[in-house]
């Protein structure tokens, strides 16, 4: 993900989000992407709404856990 992480990052330090849950949100993206084998730039709704379902039924995430990072 390389410049796009390093903007994301950038974007949530500026809006004043804590190290942590800059480390879990840039994580949760990075695992969106593997998931697809492409970079997040290149997908949109779909594949998002799809991530997420994927976290409820599959992994069974709680609500929390689905706004924020991947269950192993």
């Amino acid at each position: 993900m390389g410049m796009l992480r390093d903007r994301m990052e950038g974007e949530l330090k500026l809006k004043g989000f804590s190290p942590n849950t800059r480390r879990c949100y840039l994580a949760c993206a990075r695992r969106f992407a593997e998931r697809y084998g492409r970079s997040p730039a290149q997908m949109g709704e779909k594949e998002i709404k799809d991530f997420l379902l994927h976290l409820l039924e599959v992994k069974q995430a709680s609500p929390a856990t689905h706004r924020c990072t991947w269950l192993h």
